[in-house]
């Protein structure tokens, strides 16, 4: 594991994971609980040092242990940025979570309008279905984001 590259990641300190991923620090090695750096950069809301670390991971498609994606903690964070490059990256939008959650509807749930708009474009799948049986629409529907339902069908 690289632990130092995963700590830079966490503490979204930019020039630490430059150099560390230039000195040859493997950022597809994930921690003990699933997370590569990128997924921690994500989590912690440090775009920067998630943005420096994307190339690295590959499709980043990994589903650390609570079944998240890099692209699922990016949605459910409204990092948009980072959705737009995973998505161009060819992660994959409809992969679940232990939950049965997709990236959009982590995104949904929290309201980020502009990641669910980002989602949406990028062919998201909004029929499917979490283990509560519940889609998109319903997930924003109970939590009364009623500009995030406009966007769903």
């Amino acid at each position: 594991m690289s632990i130092p590259l995963s700590i830079a990641a966490d503490h979204g300190n930019t020039r630490a994971v430059e150099l560390l991923l230039k000195s040859g620090a493997d950022a597809r090695i994930a921690d003990s609980h699933g997370d590569l750096p990128v997924m921690r950069a994500l989590a912690r809301g440090a775009t920067g040092a998630a943005a420096l670390l994307l190339p690295s991971c590959g499709e980043c498609n990994q589903n650390n242990k609570s079944g998240n994606t890099a692209l699922m903690l990016a949605a459910k964070s409204g990092a948009k940025a980072m959705v737009s490059a995973l998505t161009a990256n060819k992660a994959s939008l409809d992969q679940r979570n232990q939950l049965g959650y997709t990236a959009l509807m982590l995104a949904v749930q929290e309201g980020h309008v502009d990641v669910v708009q980002a989602l949406i474009n990028a062919g998201a799948d909004q029929s499917l279905r979490n283990k509560k049986r519940e889609q998109a629409r319903d997930i924003a529907s109970a939590l009364g984001h009623t500009d995030v339902m406009q966007l769903l069908k």
